[in-house]
């Protein structure tokens, strides 16, 4: 009981921070109900267009309609942030309300279109019959019966994207996931904080679900106005909200100067700590690749990173400049569990010993006069020869130039470089996982890894949680900003010029096409995997379900609808970082697991549905031929249900698919995360979105096209001929 009034104490009553909880949930609630109004409209006024008797219109919402469905959530939504609207002064909350509407009023524009094809022709005669005009028969004869038909539908889907803001914290909003991450960067407690937001994410599914189950019982005419009014309102206050100002950022020349301004920062960093304690400054926490691309696009003032990494870095070439710098100097370290002191002081003797010798002053001069490129070969970082017989160390770290990159496809920096050479010489062996920089302690503390390797400083609050070693590299904080005339140094190139400069910076040097083909091949490797995972947990629940038994299939529905009510992104991290934290899975088998049990639940209601749907009499036929139980229902069962269960699991398959975007928050190097790591080094957020975008596109057509060749085989005509 002490352990759970210290956790209620250190994660929401320590300074306030259940008012961050409750700020975060104010945010989830504005996304999702401007989302679910304005998408409502918008798939209202696509489904019109596509029902529209012109070929060009009804070609044109086809195309975006499937468009929408094969781009990830996720990548649209930072496309939509860093390259379509950059340039405009919309905060990160409504590019998100416009990123949700966008992708679901395509879902909800197939949705109505359904319901009101459902209807029956004869139903329009009989309103002219009755002498009403087109839009009065639609209305009081046509849309009482198709909604009947689309509420079922659309409350899933409502469900669906408000599960789904779970990722807008990657755009800096603090939702309420991204507010549970801020806290557990602070506590470094990962159990409470995900589980209160699963516990409120379930909470707000099952009111939504409630309401909407009274919604379709009482539908009337007056509550189709007041949420056309709702819908009004909403469109009102989004125009309203896009008109921003300019801020001016020559009087800023310490800390104290960012009052009033935006500053990106590393969620967790000792900068976040630090502006979390001056008042008025807009903090826009994201990942450490995030932080110059925020700033280039203008999604912020000022971002602050390492200064040692900012000098080294082109800054005019991409029109940024240094405001100052000297923020916060502090030395790094690499940080250690609490009860692996050997380890700690082998790391420390190994690094008084070079330090003797004069081995490190060469070492760190040599990376010192390293150019920006690090076109030398001599700086890519040989890995280390495994021993027999030696320890496996798992390291933690983050991608952060110049300390820790990829280059030519192989992990190399400063401080790879330097633990590299200590697990040679101590006879180690070593493999390095990347993690957002939040997550590290969490990841040491339940075992997931060995050491941290990430440029951390100590500070009073790690110090209790991390065993830090001696400090090996001296640095400090630099305010990057746009300069002064905010463009970009030297002549503009052509457009042509310019996509063959992105695709060489993107692909061709350092072989980064290579980190690209390697996360395509982890992605398809998760999709394939959870997809067969999904497919038997699905059966198994499927069968549990169909009990009739009320001891087993009561706990079962209950499972089921617990995992539809919690967002997929915050089961993934409950399984990485608390059922399996003290395990040595790896991120990408949590992953299929979780997908597993996620879409596993969705797949059982499918194939609950698709066998509900055979007629009795289909059985007794079986039965009256003399086959048995088991032969019945593969034979003549198992063929009619397959024809109503594969159309309805395409679509839950390409979703399953679409959502291995969110794996690298658990240390996946997969498509999306790859693109990010090439995004962070090249600071070209358009190039590597738009080719995961047309990679995801792909994947998704071939995914609908397998699935709809599969159903044209196992239908009856097609086995008999």
């Amino acid at each position: 009981m002490s352990g759970i009034r210290e956790s209620i104490y250190s994660n929401l009553l320590f300074e306030d921070r259940w008012m961050m909880m409750a700020d975060g949930l104010v945010n989830t609630l504005k996304v999702s109900l401007w989302s679910i109004l304005l998408a409502t409209l918008m798939g209202g006024i696509l489904c019109a267009v596509r029902m529209n008797s012109r070929n060009w219109s009804r070609t044109a919402v086809k195309w975006y309609v499937e468009l929408m469905r094969a781009i990830p959530l996720l990548v649209l939504l930072l496309l939509l942030f860093y390259v379509v609207l950059a340039d405009v002064s919309l905060s990160s909350l409504w590019v998100s309300i416009i990123c949700f509407t966008l992708y679901f009023s395509a879902y909800f524009c197939e949705i109505f279109r359904s319901g009101i094809e459902g209807v029956n022709r004869g139903q329009w005669e009989a309103g002219f019959a009755l002498g009403l005009t087109p839009w009065r028969t639609f209305m009081k004869v046509i849309l009482p019966q198709a909604l009947k038909k689309i509420i079922p539908v659309y409350k899933g889907q409502m469900i669906t994207l408000v599960k789904s803001t779970s990722i807008i914290g990657y755009v800096a909003v603090v939702d309420l996931t991204k507010a549970g991450d801020i806290i557990r960067s602070r506590t470094f407690d990962a159990f409470f904080p995900l589980l209160l937001v699963a516990a409120v994410y379930l909470l707000l599914t099952l009111i939504l679900g409630a309401l909407l189950d009274l919604f379709e019982k009482r539908v009337t005419p007056k509550s189709r106005n007041i949420k056309g009014l709702l819908v009004l309102v909403a469109a009102i206050q989004l125009f309203s909200s896009c008109m921003g100002k300019t801020q001016d950022l020559s009087g800023v020349n310490s800390i104290e100067d960012f009052k009033g301004h935006s500053v990106a920062v590393a969620m967790g960093s000792s900068y976040d700590l630090m502006l979390s304690e001056i008042e008025g400054v807009d903090i826009i926490r994201l990942g450490v690749g995030e932080l110059l691309v925020a700033v280039e696009k203008g999604r912020a003032d000022f971002c602050i990173i390492d200064q040692y990494q900012a000098r080294m870095l082109d800054m005019e070439s991409r029109g940024l400049e240094i405001k100052f710098d000297n923020i916060l100097k502090g030395n790094a370290a690499a940080g250690f569990r609490k009860e692996d002191s050997l380890l700690c002081s082998r790391f420390n003797g190994y690094l008084s010993g070079i330090r003797a010798s004069g081995e490190y002053d060469r070492w760190l001069d040599e990376w010192k006069s390293a150019s920006d490129s690090m076109a030398d070969a001599s700086f890519l970082v040989p890995k280390v020869e495994s021993k027999p017989g030696g320890r496996s160390l798992h390291v933690g770290i983050t991608i952060t130039y110049p300390y820790l990159f990829l280059k030519e496809n192989s992990l190399t920096g400063i401080e790879v470089d330097m633990f590299n050479r200590f697990c040679e010489r101590a006879g180690y062996q070593v493999d390095y996982e990347i993690y957002d920089f939040s997550a590290l302690i969490p990841a040491l503390n339940s075992g997931k890894i060995d050491v941290i390797l990430s440029h951390m400083r100590k500070t009073e609050e790690r110090a209790r949680q991390v065993l830090f070693s001696d400090a090996y590299i001296e640095g400090g904080g630099a305010a990057v900003c746009r300069n002064e005339n905010g463009m970009i140094s030297g002549e503009r190139a052509g457009i042509l010029s310019r996509i063959k400069d992105s695709f060489n910076n993107n692909l061709v040097v350092e072989q980064r096409w290579k980190l690209m083909a390697d996360g395509l091949w982890v992605t398809i490797q998760i999709s394939v995997l959870s997809i067969v995972a999904a497919v038997i947990a699905g059966i198994l629940m499927c069968r549990l379900r169909m009990s009739r038994r009320r001891t087993v299939s009561s706990p079962t529905g209950f499972v089921i609808d617990l995992l539809r009510g919690i967002p997929l992104l915050v089961i993934l991290m409950l399984m990485f970082y608390v059922i399996f934290a003290s395990s040595r899975i790896t991120g990408t088998w949590v992953t299929v697991m979780s997908f597993g049990l996620y879409y596993g639940a969705y797949f059982s209601e499918v194939f609950r549905t698709g066998m509900e749907s055979v007629e009795r009499g289909q059985w007794e036929a079986g039965f009256a031929l003399g086959l048995g139980k088991f032969q019945t229902f593969r034979k003549v069962a198992l063929p009619q249900a397959l024809s109503r269960i594969i159309p309805v699991l395409k679509g839950e398959v390409i979703a399953l698919i679409k959502m291995t975007s969110v794996v690298g928050y658990v240390a996946v190097v997969d498509l999306t995360k790859a693109s990010d790591i090439i995004r962070a080094r090249t600071l070209d957020a358009f190039f590597p979105l738009i080719l995961v975008s047309v990679v995801y596109i792909i994947l998704a057509w071939l995914t609908g096209w397998g699935l709809k060749t599969l159903e044209s085989q196992l239908t009856p005509k097609s086995r008999e001929s």
